[in-house]
């Protein structure tokens, strides 16, 4: 195993894409070997060479992107007790990569790319035992630069002037909050919960200026089902400033379909008591309904 880690490609490779493609081949075999790697030595070796100039600080952006993908499914396959003695060392080394220095502005990734980097750390974070205040440390860490990039954009004076560009970039914002929260499915701290509410408002502010945009309105109903399971009933306040936007602009079928999923979604997790969330958006959902379909005959 150990060896595999320094396999080199066929020489006659130009050096570049020597070093490349040598990469991508020796994380790609080490991922398909991820159940011999659970050994803390091999783990470390692998944790290392991944986090290195080898995976996620490598010069060619399809390494560091390929990496990406397999540190998340490393940190799901080797489970959160082999992980946990190296949660900060990769929780710090993600940041690195999704917020890279100015005086490394290159060492950065396609925002899909990062999504990987995103769900992972919330996995690590909200998966592995580490107590509240760690948890809460690190969140806000990697959600204060993100959060801070999205309020410049919203800022901009031409935001509304191009509505696909502006679109496409705040909607992969508001699904970076989405992944991160997969790690606290379940009961989080209520301090992590204050952490991602937070960050919840803030998207508000993106429906809200950006609502014509089909990309933003979609991966707002996708953070709003992630945060009925992490919230829980912290959500419902939000919801109904939520949901008349999102019904206010609906105007496709994969609009209806958010909708539907968000009501039925309150209703069944909160039952009455999701009530006053959801009863000034029923008329309003069915009226939608109708012209959506009345548009498409």
């Amino acid at each position: 195993m150990t060896s595999l880690r320094s396999d080199l490609p066929a020489k006659h490779l130009h050096d570049s894409m020597r070093s490349m493609d040598g990469s991508i081949v020796s994380e790609d075999s080490l991922g398909r070997f991820v159940d011999f790697v659970r050994p803390q030595g091999l783990l470390t070796l692998f944790l290392g060479s991944m986090s290195g100039e080898r995976g996620l600080q490598h010069p060619h952006e399809r390494v560091r992107c390929r990496c990406c993908y397999l540190l998340l499914r490393l940190v799901k396959s080797v489970g959160a007790n082999a992980m946990r003695p190296h949660v900060e060392a990769v929780v710090d080394g993600c940041q690195r990569l999704l917020f890279p220095p100015p005086s490394q502005p290159t060492l950065s990734i396609p925002p899909d790319e990062a999504l990987y980097l995103f769900e992972a750390t919330g996995i690590l974070l909200g998966q592995t035992g580490l107590d509240a205040a760690v948890q809460v440390r690190c969140a806000t860490a990697v959600l204060t630069p993100h959060i801070q990039s999205i309020e410049r954009t919203l800022q901009s004076p031409d935001l509304t002037g191009d509505v696909e560009a502006y679109g496409e970039q705040l909607s992969m914002s508001i699904s970076a909050i989405a992944q991160l929260s997969k790690g606290w499915s379940k009961h989080p701290p209520p301090e992590v919960q204050a952490v991602l509410a937070a960050a919840v408002d803030v998207c508000r502010n993106v429906l809200v200026v950006l609502p014509s945009s089909p990309s933003v309105r979609n991966r707002t109903a996708v953070l709003l089902q992630r945060m009925i399971l992490c919230l829980g009933e912290g959500v419902l306040p939000a919801m109904p400033s939520f949901l008349d936007r999102l019904l206010e602009h609906c105007a496709t079928e994969e609009d209806v379909l958010d909708a539907s999923q968000l009501i039925n979604q309150l209703c069944i997790k909160f039952k009455e008591r999701a009530a006053p969330a959801v009863d000034g958006a029923l008329l309003p959902f069915l009226r939608r309904v109708l012209a959506v379909q009345l548009a498409e005959t």
